[in-house]
């Protein structure tokens, strides 16, 4: 449950960063912080914070899964 916890605020992160570089992309913001490699594309940082959200979201229902089978 801790894990899963954090990961959240990590994919909101992910999530935030991704936006950022798509509009340094598009030139509304100054310049990104990664100016080349995989890191430099939006879709790697959004694909990122999805992942984050699902590796939550299985975490958290198989913590969970325990508290039924108990009752």
């Amino acid at each position: 449950m801790g894990i899963a916890s954090l990961l959240a605020p990590s994919a909101l992160m992910a999530f935030t960063i991704s936006i950022w570089n798509l509009a340094a992309h598009l030139r509304w913001t100054p310049d990104f912080f990664v100016s080349g490699g995989l890191f430099s594309h939006w879709q790697v940082w959004l694909f990122t914070a999805a992942l984050l959200l699902l590796f939550a979201w299985l975490l958290n229902r198989y913590a969970g899964s325990d508290e039924d089978y108990m009752k």
